[in-house]
């Protein structure tokens, strides 16, 4: 993702319901390091608010493991809602989590944008969270890796480079 003159590295780590509840030790960790947690359920699933109750909750007594921003998106907009879905998730929901219902096929663009706007906000407003996620946008990402080091500082910001590509802003 492009902000101003930085190019950033974003690492998404991939998560279903049944992974979080199989493996909440290792849950935790991810809990802890991403400190932006995209929630994605369906509006033909009821599970799907039970799976946002548990998610939404405070794991941990550590204010460090507490999310900054939160993000609900509930897709199938386009069909019906036999089961409240949307309205039980919003019911639950607080102020300063960000709520989306829409249909992934048609509406995906729109999608991108918000998600697209809603990292550019966090980059503004939490550089911390992305602190080491620069790549150095001078070099193309062939030259990253193949260009030879004629100096140390040239080294250390092929470093930061790599560092940032293996993603030090983690959502989850």
């Amino acid at each position: 993702m492009v902000l101003g003159k930085k190019t950033y590295s974003v690492a998404f780590y991939d998560r279903n319901g049944d992974d979080l509840i199989n493996n909440r030790g290792t849950v935790s960790s991810y809990f802890k390091k991403a400190k932006i947690h995209l929630l994605v359920g369906s509006t033909q699933n009821p599970d799907s608010v039970e799976y946002f109750e548990g998610l939404l909750k405070n794991i941990s007594a550590d204010p460090d493991a507490t999310p900054i921003y939160r993000i609900v998106i509930l897709t199938h907009s386009d069909l019906p809602d036999d089961d409240d879905v949307e309205e039980q998730c919003k019911k639950m929901l607080t102020d300063d989590i960000n709520f989306y219902k829409c249909n992934c096929f048609r509406d995906g663009e729109s999608m991108s944008n918000h998600l697209t706007d809603f990292l550019k906000r966090v980059i503004v407003e939490h550089p911390e969270l992305v602190e080491g996620c620069a790549i150095d946008s001078k070099l193309s990402k062939s030259e990253k890796y193949d260009k030879k080091i004629d100096a140390k500082e040239d080294k250390k910001q092929q470093e930061k480079n790599k560092t940032a590509e293996s993603g030090c802003c983690y959502i989850l």
